[in-house]
């Protein structure tokens, strides 16, 4: 298998949320289909995010959205678009996400497909490109099948989970030096070291049992 990782810039209803709320969003999109001249897509995941709540609701007030359904911050939505909104190439028959999408905080998408072919993969690159989506290709390669893989859409988190992951990552908690501490991460939070650490590591666990 032929594996791409993508970085993503385009006119949908997410991206411009993540950086008005300064959120992030894992999403799957699926199912597309056709009906009196558009097309729908629906659209299933999660914001991540002190502002997830804020971004969700704003979301469902955008004129594309015609169904909504929210559960804490996990959402699942129909999105309408005109058939020539739609990028010719963001649904392809021999191309298979292997993650779900992440929208990142400056609205950037990471897309992660994989395809028997690479020549599949360029022209998937080809087509967005033609439709006016700003692509760049992270990566392309051969990779196992051990690489390619539907990890589950998004763990269960409490609000304190999701920030405490949320600010960990935003702060550099995870980066190689680390850049922030459990300490100033509480003092940012307004908990104690030991509460802060507890959401924390719950947060983890929950990521790690999903990967599996």
């Amino acid at each position: 298998m032929w594996k791409a990782a993508l970085q993503i810039t385009h006119d949908c209803i997410f991206g411009e949320r993540c950086r008005t709320f300064q959120v992030e969003i894992s999403v799957i999109s699926f199912n597309p289909y056709e009906r009196k001249g558009s097309i729908f897509i629906h659209h299933m995941g999660t914001v991540i995010g002190k502002n997830s709540s804020d971004a969700l609701r704003d979301i469902g007030k955008d004129h594309r959205v015609v169904h909504i359904e929210t559960e804490k911050h996990t959402f699942f939505i129909v999105e309408k678009r005109a058939k020539k909104e739609t990028p010719g190439g963001h649904h392809h028959p021999e191309i298979i996400y292997t993650k779900p999408v992440l929208v990142r905080r400056d609205g950037i998408e990471r897309w992660e497909l994989a395809a028997l072919r690479k020549e599949v993969l360029m022209e998937f690159v080809k087509g967005l490109k033609q439709s006016g989506t700003t692509v760049s290709i992270a990566s392309i390669k051969q990779a196992p099948l051990t690489d390619i893989y539907f990890p589950a859409l998004s763990p269960d988190f409490s609000e304190q989970q999701q920030n405490a992951l949320s600010l960990a990552k935003k702060e550099g908690y995870y980066d190689f030096p680390r850049k922030a501490w459990l300490a100033q991460l509480a003092n940012v939070s307004g908990v104690s070291i030991s509460t802060f650490r507890e959401h924390l590591r719950k947060a983890e666990r929950k990521l790690l049992s999903t990967a599996h």
